[in-house]
């Protein structure tokens, strides 16, 4: 049964409704520009850092970089897309064999108001990362990254 509001757009108005005035005017500034392809990539965009046709493996670290100068570590829980690393915006440094993978997370079904892990098989429980999409697009990822960089300005200090 098709919902109106979701547990993900509920959660965002609650959290985007506690930000100070500016931290809200810069987030309706993303918001804008990602409407606008061509404004959205030269302002927001992943920095390219090295094309690979290599395919991600589970355990892979990988860097990206929002912004010149700065990277940010990722580790692959999953076998994903190749998108990023094709495109340069993710960049394998490293592989851990042994790594706990136990990481709740899942996704929401907004149609049928459910939540499901990657195999789109229902889950009976919120998982503590949830999101409302599997694979995202380049310029998805861009924009999350970016969000949560205006929302924590102190991911930016090194």
């Amino acid at each position: 049964m098709f919902q109106k509001e979701n547990i993900i757009s509920l959660e965002w108005k609650k959290r985007y409704e506690s930000q100070p005035e500016e931290i809200k005017r810069e987030l309706d500034d993303l918001s804008e520009a990602f409407d606008d392809y061509k404004v959205f990539k030269e302002k927001y965009q992943l920095k390219v850092i090295k094309r690979t046709r290599k395919l991600a493996k589970k355990g892979d670290i990988f860097v990206f970089s929002p912004r010149e100068g700065i990277y940010f570590y990722g580790l692959v829980v999953k076998i994903v897309t190749r998108l990023y690393w094709t495109k340069g915006f993710f960049y394998n440094v490293g592989h851990l064999d042994e790594v706990n993978y136990n990481i709740s997370y899942g996704f929401y079904d907004v149609y049928w108001n459910i939540t499901v892990d990657e195999y789109d098989q229902k889950i009976n429980y919120v998982p503590d990362y949830i999101t409302s999409a599997g694979v995202m697009t380049d310029i998805g990822i861009a924009y999350e990254v970016n969000k949560e960089l205006i929302i924590n300005k102190d991911l930016l200090k090194f």
